[in-house]
């Protein structure tokens, strides 16, 4: 329905009016948003402290020892290489989940590399949690599979007990 056109001069003069008091109730609302949008309550003029949060003393070490220590070598560094081949090797790894795996097997190669929430998030045993992730990452793909026993996926989980076993970590059942 179209408006009718006002024919009359008080006609006009009243539409007119009509819409200048519409158009300037308009502004008003839209300067007063504006405002509000942009203007910071005085309650929230301070800024919010920062919550602390208490570490357990051997993380607060890690934080401090991490990112000094050299690439790992002996046993440990041969056992995480001979990971690293599996996994490279093995199919039934998605391209997510083998990267994944690579980023935690260069963490356990180069802990220094390690970022700062990440030792923060791994606890007091940061080897041990890695190697953890990894297991973890590795039943969530044979999972995939239906738990397929002849996947490669079954052969890196039980080499990641022996490992969670090394560095005090509890294994994963499905894997022995």
């Amino acid at each position: 329905m179209s408006a009718k056109k006002p024919t009359s001069q008080r006609d006009k003069q009243t539409f007119y009016a009509s819409l200048g008091f519409f158009l300037l109730t308009c502004a008003v609302l839209f300067f007063v948003n504006q405002r509000n949008a942009t203007a910071t309550p005085a309650s929230f003029t301070a800024p919010t402290p920062a919550q602390m949060m208490t570490l357990v003393p051997e993380v607060a070490a890690n934080l401090t020892r991490m990112p000094q220590l050299p690439e790992l070598t002996g046993e440990l560094a041969d056992q995480v290489r001979g990971l690293e081949q599996q996994v490279a090797a093995c199919p039934d790894y998605g391209t997510e989940r083998r990267r994944q795996m690579q980023q935690h097997i260069d963490w356990l190669l180069a802990p220094a590399t390690l970022p700062q929430n990440m030792i923060i998030a791994l606890g007091t045993n940061p080897t041990g949690k890695l190697v953890f992730g990894m297991a973890t990452y590795t039943t969530a793909e044979w999972s995939l599979i239906a738990r397929n026993p002849d996947s490669c996926l079954l052969p890196i989980g039980s080499y990641l007990n022996q490992l969670l076993l090394a560095t005090g970590e509890s294994v994963f059942a499905e894997f022995e």
